[in-house]
């Protein structure tokens, strides 16, 4: 378990953030809401899956639990090769290489890929999905309509600041606004930010005890400005003056984007 410094979140997600695979306190802040909500069994979806380890948001539910079932996809090849591998001692799981489609007349659409599973209890314990293949994860969960799991985790463009709805945004994926939107019409409520964004159903939310969770208040402006230097690296310094992300703040070249909406939390 790695307990870094998560500073950079709301205080409410930092108290119980830490990585086992995860990247960003995912996991401590999963297995308290599952704590908090009474999951002790049921299915986890991790789609994009990589090698089930490696930055994983589902591995550390599972591996050591066996009433939890993973559901994992993964188009590449050799990922999914080596997935079989490191999951070789996970009795119970169910792998497929394929690529998850945000086109709903697809067969590889989710409801479509969730429908083939013929699983009777799938639908009643459907615990947690989790969406970050940086690409059309807002489009993937708009086509879901046939399954609602407990818990959503969903990446997002953290650099767009939380009162603009917008998708597709550069270079990639949808703001949080847009997602909380999304997720308020599906019947979730926001319970965290880490650079994903993270739900609960609403007839579950008031088992939280959150008192305020407006994306505004929730959404870490510290983040967004790490993202926002890492967009700038990229475009204008990496491009034009080669300076990268870790040299940024020496400002020699003299020039500075406009943050000005990024205050300090």
């Amino acid at each position: 378990m790695k307990r870094d410094n998560f500073n950079f979140l709301h205080p409410a997600a930092a108290r119980y953030a830490y990585n086992v695979h995860s990247q960003n306190g995912e996991d401590g802040i999963i297995k308290k809401l599952f704590e908090v909500l009474s999951i002790d069994h049921g299915y986890v979806c991790e789609f994009g899956a990589c090698d089930a380890i490696h930055l994983s948001n589902t591995h550390n539910i599972y591996k050591n639990n066996g009433r939890f079932i993973p559901v994992l996809m993964e188009p590449d090849v050799n990922q999914y090769n080596e997935m079989q591998k490191n999951l070789a001692n996970i009795e119970h799981k169910i792998m497929l290489n394929l690529f998850v489609s945000p086109e709903r007349q697809s067969n590889n659409c989710l409801d479509k890929i969730f429908d083939r599973l013929n699983l009777k209890d799938f639908h009643e314990k459907f615990r947690f999905l989790s969406i970050d293949i940086d690409s059309c994860d807002y489009e993937i969960w708009q086509s879901l309509e046939n399954y609602r799991p407990t818990v959503v985790m969903i990446e997002i463009n953290s650099a767009y600041p939380p009162d603009q709805e917008v998708y597709p945004c550069e270079p990639y994926g949808a703001s949080a606004a847009i997602v909380n939107k999304l997720a308020k019409s599906k019947g979730y409520e926001l319970v965290a930010h880490t650079g994903n964004l993270i739900f609960v159903t609403r007839e579950q939310f008031p088992k939280l005890n959150i008192k305020d969770n407006r994306l505004e208040t929730l959404f870490s402006k510290r983040w967004a400005r790490e993202e926002q230097f890492k967009l700038y690296s990229q475009t204008f310094l990496g491009e034009v003056t080669g300076f990268s992300r870790g040299n940024f703040n020496d400002n020699r070249s003299g020039f500075i984007p406009d943050l000005s909406f990024l205050k300090e939390q």
